[in-house]
């Protein structure tokens, strides 16, 4: 849940945007992120015909390299650095945003990639407080005495051009996401050195302007074998276009400052010398063709300006650390340092070029340590690309990390080590759990243990050297090491523990075949995900063993007392240290009582697994433990099991369970087939005019006008009548303070929503989940005014239930959006509070705190009552009788609280009634981590009793493991295992396929396959940007991933109007009307054609909808995997890079042939051959099934 309007969010992922937006600011220290150039501002006015409320303002922005994404935040727009887009639709090198500004004085930025740029031309400036400077526009008002005339106020393009704010990265070298480079040596050389990253190439020759594009004049060598070819060759000054042949191949760099058309649909890269033989204009430094290093002792002679080099020894004593930066643009600059050790000052330590090369310079005296820093440029914060390591800063961009001495940097030797972890709890707890980045910070995990009863909890892993940051978990609540070593800020006002894995630790010699097996943090707890219950002849065991350590892993299990089986374990994922595995209890009949244990073989040892934890096969039999009554099977009887080289230790405990009584995980088949459709109500189509808003109920009285003179920045409720009018989604025409409008109705409705079920069915779509829809004072209708009651703007019930007919008849489900943490305060129950005092009926409903309420209504209104993140027209709902607020959530046994069952009896009832007499068939929740979880065991249990098939999906933004299961929630929304490594690879294109694999892995051992196959993939909502817009506007992007989305494990989930790739920025921007008079345009038309291709063929393929997920290749931007179910095998590869890829089939195909069915690498339905090639376009893919 995100609302509509402005102050904190109030979900665990969205704390992240609440602390950028009010912390971002104006030039926030620590911001940037990777590239910058040459700024052109210009702003031109014009007065809007008919009215005085605006003035149309075009922001203007030219940067020296391509950028990512360029966005303005100002005073307009609450300092927002994802609010306002420039975009360069002539591709003229010029991104522009057009404003409408009521005159006023305005405060701006751009904010370049992360990298927050002042406006050097406009006409006016003020300190951003860190340093800085704010660009300042005057509109519709004269600039106070004293400011320049013309600049960003002029109105002509060429006013202004040619003003230059200082770019640079840190270093001449320019590389980016393909690897390539054009470096200029430093004055006084005579080359120009250019690299390209081509692993496996054979020949590699550099054309261009320069060599009359010969294709084989200049060849580029490797000499040192590291993939990076290289060659320099003498230039002029002047500007030239280039290209690399790779093998024969025209590759353009993509990492150049600039490019021009090659006239044959690509593009040629362009670089400019300047008369002191630099190159002019700079890309982003570091990858593959980056000159020099992180430093060096003694000096940073390495040639690459921008690297913090330490000079000096390591030890207790100061090591002088030199830091170098070279701008873009030469000449007089104002450059700083600034970072940890200067408490992020952004004046403190000036870089200087006393010898005017072009180099600015300053040595510090620093101690032995780790340091994050960044260079502030004319009062812009950039990153040192160059830099040894890089660290989140917290807004979207890097800080750089300097190592100081030996003993800072992180241990990178090979081996890994045994680590136990302790925690002494100040109270007895119920479960304390060890979370953190080597387990994906699951809670469920890695349980700690106390069995000696002194009070202490231990688990002990072993993990590769590094630096891990961990958190302990104690009955849900995450708690900080306070005795660790170091700590890093966790992104939420508190602090992760972070500890250095090295030498000092003891270090564990991990072989296979040597007769030693590693136990230490490896358990088995028979929990839903290692004992999975599919049906009931088939059960699912999970186990792990650590990396290289065994020779194998094997299941015994037998039912009914009868004979012993056994069944080797086989790998279905891993993480930093360990694989997880997989195996089969599986009967042609009915599974009886069922007992089992797991086996760990390495070099003539065995260990048993089982109720009493590992025991040893002592050599010539028996065990080495002893102990413990038999349950019986091989170890009373000397039977070994086929395959097994020895019986079960003596008196061996197995894990015993029966099928026919264990609680059984079951999901909604409809949903694991599905393809879900979210509709926010008021913005999908306005069909009935009848129901637009009046607002006329009691709840917006004297909250529907504006002041006579003047702008207004309350509750102003109103009907806006053009429904392509999003302008006031962005800023508001009404208010002073730059924010959006938040409390706008466009008129969507339910009749509108009915009689677009055709066009939902044409899509391929099964399931319509919507946003909240009974009666509230709000757009989003997260503040409920009733639970009984669609609200009028939308429908009646009436008319409601009449709809979910007309779905149900056409094969599509529908599920609601369900809001239990909090209601509204015009929900009927909370105005019998306030109307009546401590008497009312209702008055434990809610949890008071004062009384009365000052009359004058302008309070604060969290010191009177709980109400969600401080927001007064959210009151919370009291649960517990006995527990206050802050203690009820983390209460998760019933017997431990006292249930307000008025409340619990008016929600359940409520419930049903959508179940039956709406006939809905599933809930969404929201904010479910903020209500009882006692509470959420009644609400199921209700629900699977009122409709056994009904769905159940928690709003849960990190690992929902420990609450997905049986009695619990089927699934949740799939932010953390789907959309955020999606966003994170295509949208942002950071980091590589294996990284965005590795991410991905966790979500497939850390719930069952049930739960995997009906979770809500999703790429966006209601709560995030669009990913269109998280993509820099690329509808390619949005395309690749639903081509994933659609071939991956989980339901797809399409936010509306994603299928005609739709844009929006942050909450409301990216909850606009649906566009659509805009649906026919050749873009939206290409995706909309896109995304149903890709339904008809997950909902036609078994193997895509409920097949298990293989990866094959993960290598840079290629992405390869298999889907498979039965007899068939489904194949898809990705192509998450800007340039075509040729992949040769048979790295996919291993020897088969395959039909296409989708996309690249060849026409649909022709037939690949494994000699055959994938020809995989920029940013594209293909879908090929197998032939058996």
């Amino acid at each position: 849940m995100k609302l509509g309007f402005s102050g904190r969010l109030g979900l665990d992922g969205a704390r992240f945007a609440m602390k950028s937006r009010e912390e971002s600011g104006r030039g926030r220290r620590r911001l940037g992120s990777r590239t910058f150039g040459a700024i052109v501002a210009i702003f031109v006015l014009s007065a809007l015909a008919g009215t005085s409320l605006a003035t149309v303002v075009e922001f203007r922005y030219q940067p020296a390299n391509k950028p990512g994404q360029i966005h303005l935040a100002g005073s307009f727009n609450n300092w927002n650095a994802s609010g306002e887009t420039l975009t360069d639709p002539d591709g003229d090198g010029v991104y522009t945003v057009s404003l409408d500004l009521a005159d006023g004085k305005y405060e701006y930025k751009f904010v370049a990639d992360g990298n927050w740029i002042t406006d050097e031309a406009a006409i006016d400036f003020n300190d951003d407080g860190f340093g800085g400077k704010n660009s300042v526009v005057y509109v519709g008002i004269e600039p106070p005495a004293g400011v320049k005339a013309g600049g960003t106020g002029a109105g002509s393009a060429n006013a202004t051009a040619g003003v230059v704010t200082p770019g640079g990265t840190g270093t001449a070298t320019m590389t980016g996401a393909g690897g390539a480079a054009a470096t200029a040596p430093r004055a006084g050389s005579s080359g120009v050195l250019f690299q390209v990253a081509a692993p496996g190439a054979k020949d590699v020759f550099l054309a261009g302007s320069f060599n009359s594009w010969s294709a084989d004049a200049e060849r580029m060598s490797d000499e040192d074998q590291d993939g990076v070819w290289g060659a320099t060759i003498p230039l002029s000054p002047g500007t030239y276009q280039y290209k690399f042949v790779i093998d024969g191949n025209w590759k353009e760099d993509v990492a150049a400052p600039s490019f021009v058309d090659d006239g044959f649909g690509g593009k040629n890269s362009v670089i400019e010398i300047g008369s002191d033989g630099k190159v002019v204009g700079g890309g982003s430094a570091g990858g593959s063709g980056a000159t020099g290093g992180a430093g060096g002792v003694g000096s940073a002679a390495t040639g690459a300006a921008g690297n913090a080099g330490a000079a000096g020894g390591s030890g207790g004593a100061s090591v002088d650390v030199t830091f170098r930066y070279q701008p873009v643009i030469s000449g007089d600059r104002d450059v700083f340092v600034a970072g940890d050790f200067n408490n992020w000052s952004a004046d403190s330590d000036r870089m200087t070029d006393l010898d005017g090369d072009g180099i600015f310079e300053i040595t510090l005296s620093l101690a032995p340590g780790k340091y994050a820093y960044k260079y502030v440029v004319q009062g812009n914060w950039m990153t040192d690309e160059n830099a040894e390591d890089f660290v989140d800063d917290g807004f979207g961009g890097q800080n750089s990390i300097l190592y100081v001495g030996d003993d800072a940097k992180p241990f990178e030797a090979e081996g890994i080590f045994n680590v136990t972890f302790r925690h002494t709890p100040t109270t007895k707890p119920g479960t304390i759990v060890l979370a953190g980045s080597f387990n994906d910070w699951s809670t469920a995990a890695t349980p700690m243990t106390d069995p000696d009863g002194d009070g202490t909890y231990e688990v002990t892993l072993i993990l590769p050297g590094g630096e891990y940051p961990y958190k302990f978990v104690v009955d849900g609540n995450w708690t900080t090491d306070m005795n660790a070593a170091s700590f890093v800020d966790d992104g939420f006002g508190g602090k992760n523990s972070v500890i250095r894995v090295d030498e000092r630790l003891a270090a564990v010699d991990l072989k296979v075949g040597d007769g030693e097996i590693f136990t230490d943090g490896i358990s088995h707890s028979g929990s839903l995900a290692e004992r999975n219950i599919l049906s009931d002849r088939l059960v699912t065991v999970r186990a792990k063993a650590y990396k290289d350590d065994v020779d194998g892993v094997t299941l015994v299990w037998r039912t009914n007392g009868g004979a012993w089986q056994a069944v080797p374990f086989a790998k279905f994922s891993d993480d930093v240290s360990m694989d997880h595995l997989e195996a089969n209890i599986e009967s042609s009949t009915p599974l009886g009582p069922v007992e089992y244990g797991i086996v760990y073989e390495d070099g003539g040892t065995v260990l048993w697994l089982g109720a009493n934890g590992f025991e040893e096969v002592a050599k010539g039999g028996g065990s080495s433990t002893g102990g413990g009554s038999s349950t019986g099977g091989a170890s009373d009887t000397g039977e070994t099991a086929a395959g097994l080289p020895s019986p079960a230790p003596t008196g061996f405990q197995y894990y015993t369970f029966d099928p026919a009584t264990a609680p059984r995980f079951e999901t909604p088949a409809w949903v694991r087939d599905g393809i879900f459709y979210q509709i926010f109500p008021d913005r999908f189509l306005n069909a009935d005019k009848s129901n637009d808003p009046k607002f006329d109920q009691w709840y917006y009285e004297g909250k529907t006008r504006l002041p006579r003179v003047g702008k207004f920045n309350g509750e102003y409720y109103h009907f806006v009548k053009d429904w392509y009018d999003i302008d006031g989604l962005k800023t508001s025409p009404y208010r002073s303070d730059g924010k959006p409008d938040y409390f706008s109705f466009y008129g969507g409705d339910i009749e509108g929503v009915r009689q677009k079920l055709g066009y939902l069915k044409d899509l391929g779509i099964t399931i319509i989940y919507f946003n909240p829809v009974f009666e509230a004072k709000s757009n989003h209708r997260y503040d409920s005014a009733s639970y009984e009651n669609i609200d009028p703007k939308l429908g009646t019930n009436e008319e409601f239930r009449k709809f979910v007919d007309e779905a149900h008849a056409l094969g599509i489900r529908v599920i609601l959006d369900t809001v239990f943490n909090h209601t509204g305060s015009s929900h009927w129950a909370f105005k019998d509070c306030v109307d009546h005092g401590p008497k009312a009926e209702h008055w434990d409903w809610y949890e008071w705190k004062k009384w009365p309420l000052p009359e004058s209504g302008d309070f604060k209104a969290e010191d009177y009552y709980e109400c969600w993140w401080g927001f007064g027209d959210l009151p919370d709902v009291n649960f517990d009788l006995k527990n206050k607020k802050t203690v009820e959530n983390g209460i998760t046994n019933i017997e431990d609280a006292e249930p307000n069952q008025a409340v619990v009896d008016y929600l359940l009832e409520s419930t049903r009634f959508w179940l039956t007499d709406l006939d809905v068939d599933g809930l969404r929740l929201d904010v479910p981590n903020e209500v009882p979880l006692w509470f959420w065991k009644l609400f199921a249990e209700d629900v699977k009793k009122t409709k056994p098939d009904a769905y159940i999906v928690a709003e849960l933004w990190g690992d929902a493991s420990t609450t997905v299961g049986p009695g619990m929630f089927d699934a949740t929304m799939n932010y953390r295992y789907f959309r955020d490594p999606v966003t994170k690879w295509i949208a942002q294109g950071n980091g590589s396929a294996a990284q965005f694999d590795r991410e991905l892995a966790p979500g497939r051992f850390v719930y069952p396959p049930q739960a995997q196959q009906a979770m809500m993939n999703l790429l966006d909502s209601h709560d995030t940007v669009r990913f269109r817009t998280q993509a820099g506007g690329d509808a390619r992007k949005l395309r690749l991933a639903t081509l994933f989305q659609m071939t991956y494990v989980g339901a797809p989930h399409i936010y509306y109007g994603n299928e005609i790739a739709m844009e929006g920025g942050s909450d409301p921007d990216c909850r606009r009307p649906l566009p659509w008079k805009k649906a026919d345009e050749p873009e939206r038309m290409q995706t909309r054609e896109w995304f149903q291709k890709l339904t008809a063929i997950r909902t036609n393929s078994e193997a895509l909808r409920r097949g298990t997920f293989r990866t094959i290749v993960a290598e840079g931007p290629l992405y390869a995997y298999a889907r498979e179910a039965g007899n068939e095998t489904v194949i898809v590869v990705l192509n998450n890079s800007p340039s075509e890829v040729e992949l040769p089939a048979d790295r996919v195909l291993d020897g088969m042939s395959a039909t296409v069915l989708f996309g690249d690498g060849g026409a649909v339905g022709s037939t690949l051959a494994p000699s055959g090639s994938m020809k995989l376009g920029a940013y594209s893919g293909g879908i090929y099934r197998v032939s058996k």
